[in-house]
């Protein structure tokens, strides 16, 4: 613990691994039961506007919905995908640097994202840098959108088979938690394998429920993923 204050306090997590830290992260925690301060209305709005909010009524019963196609993952990177729909706007990502999803649990009708699992859902996200390339990656959403759209021409309403920072809450997530949400991915720039992304989550209702934003660097997945050098051996 940093800090303990009446109204927010401050704490530090550090993870290790194999005796290395390999994690740092500074957490500020607030009781949004006891305000801060004074609220006031902005005209803040997603531009440019994603396409109108989907019937969910008929997403749940397997119909197809005229602005949205679904996408179940098969968890084989994240299992926590496997309990996931997403939701990807029709006729693909049309500005470069923008990604847009719906996402809901799904097999379990009482399951609703509470504020851990949006925390979880700010990485659950397109690759910006792949998608930006349009090098067919792991998770290029355009390569993803080509795959959803063939599958939707046969398979209308049916969710299509795949394989597969800097967190604040804007306000306070439901006891009972969040059904659906929606995800904005953005980015400004990709310049020298250096990348910004910023990531804004929304209710059913529009409303602003939490942001992100991350620096990452773009590097080759053998970089990322180095295996040990072999031992020499007779």
């Amino acid at each position: 613990m940093l800090k303990i204050g009446a109204r927010t306090s401050t704490l530090q997590l550090q993870l290790s691994q194999d005796k290395q830290v390999k994690v740092i992260a500074i957490v500020t925690a607030t009781n949004f039961d006891a305000p801060l301060g004074p609220t006031v209305p902005t005209a803040w709005s997603l531009l440019p506007a994603p396409k109108p909010v989907p019937d969910f009524s008929r997403i749940v019963n397997r119909q197809s919905d005229p602005y949205w196609l679904p996408t179940h993952l098969s968890g084989e990177i994240l299992d926590v995908t496997k309990r996931l729909l997403f939701l990807h706007p029709r006729g693909s990502h049309r500005v470069d640097g923008i990604c847009d999803a719906w996402s809901g649990c799904i097999g379990c009708p009482d399951e609703h994202m509470d504020a851990t699992y949006l925390a979880l859902m700010t990485d659950i996200i397109p690759s910006m840098s792949d998608t930006l390339l349009r090098n067919g990656g792991l998770y290029d959403a355009h390569r993803l959108f080509a795959e959803m759209k063939k599958w939707a021409e046969g398979h209308p309403g049916v969710p299509s088979p795949m394989t597969n920072s800097d967190i604040e809450f804007k306000r306070r997530v439901p006891n009972e938690g969040l059904e659906w949400v929606f995800t904005r991915t953005a980015t400004k720039m990709l310049h020298e394998g250096g990348m910004d992304l910023d990531i804004t989550i929304c209710n059913a209702e529009m409303e602003l429920v939490c942001t992100a934003h991350q620096i990452v660097m773009v590097l080759e997945a053998q970089r990322k993923f180095r295996r040990k050098k072999p031992e020499a051996s007779l």
